[in-house]
């Protein structure tokens, strides 16, 4: 029987009954989609809700420690939050989004905790612990053959530093005949990747933050992360030991 951290306990408890609301009003989004109606101030108002109820619960668990959102956050001790990682996929009333807290600790992430209400589903990662999706332990995949791989190819919203990067990346990935797969939520890209459901997940010019994020991902499923470089662009790559050795072994010959 799988023994899980107090810290997980309490986050998937806690998170998962306070955020119920959201399915609500993601049907409600939903049915607004072909509505002349302009819909943002209902998103906001929904995104507001979201922020003020995790607010209220990390602030029961840790009273003593910042909430933060950037992605570039120096302080060594606070919590890092994605209220919502893809505003664009929820305001479509497309499920691919997460609810994303990290713990910092000591100026290294300590724990990470992925919930999507809409499947209520959740992905938690603890150092040391181990990775989760919801009761169940997991791990990266074991393909071993390019051609029977999926990659996972995220690009930034509303930011075009890596757009080199990206282009460069694609179009290797196409000519060696690679199944790409493009969700627009890089965390749920990695944990699609910590769980076997895809083999790399790969992205660019990453902020201090992802990369810490992902180290703790990879590291704790069973994965790599490794980079490339690629003109003034650093490509990241994150997936299980032979897939991601193929698609790095791939861009380095070409960059």
């Amino acid at each position: 029987m799988i023994s899980f951290s107090p810290l997980l306990n309490i986050l998937s408890r806690d998170i998962r009954n306070e955020c119920k609301s959201i399915v609500r009003d993601f049907g409600e989004i939903e049915k607004l989609q072909s509505s002349i109606t302009d819909i943002n101030n209902y998103v906001d108002k929904t995104e507001q809700n979201i922020e003020n109820k995790i607010i209220v619960i990390l602030n029961k668990i840790k009273p003593n420690l910042e909430i933060k959102n950037e992605n570039e956050c120096n302080q060594e001790n606070c919590w890092l939050v994605d209220f919502i990682d893809n505003r664009l996929n929820f305001s479509r009333a497309n499920e691919n989004f997460l609810i994303c807290i990290s713990l910092k600790e000591k100026n290294e992430i300590q724990a990470s905790f992925f919930f999507n209400p809409i499947k209520d589903e959740f992905y938690f990662f603890q150092k040391g612990l181990g990775s989760y999706r919801n009761d169940e332990r997991i791990r990266v995949s074991n393909r071993k053959k390019i051609v029977e791989s999926v990659v996972n190819v995220f690009k930034k919203i509303n930011e075009s530093d890596d757009y080199d990067g990206i282009v460069f990346l694609k179009s290797k990935l196409s000519e060696n005949m690679v199944t790409q797969r493009e969700s627009g939520s890089v965390f749920l890209d990695l944990c699609n990747m910590a769980s076997g459901k895809s083999d790399c997940c790969v992205f660019v010019n990453p902020s201090k933050k992802l990369k810490s994020i992902s180290n703790l991902i990879t590291n704790e499923s069973g994965g790599m992360l490794e980079n490339v470089k690629y003109k003034d662009s650093e490509i990241y790559l994150a997936g299980n030991k032979y897939i991601e050795k193929l698609v790095k072994e791939m861009l380095e010959i070409n960059s």
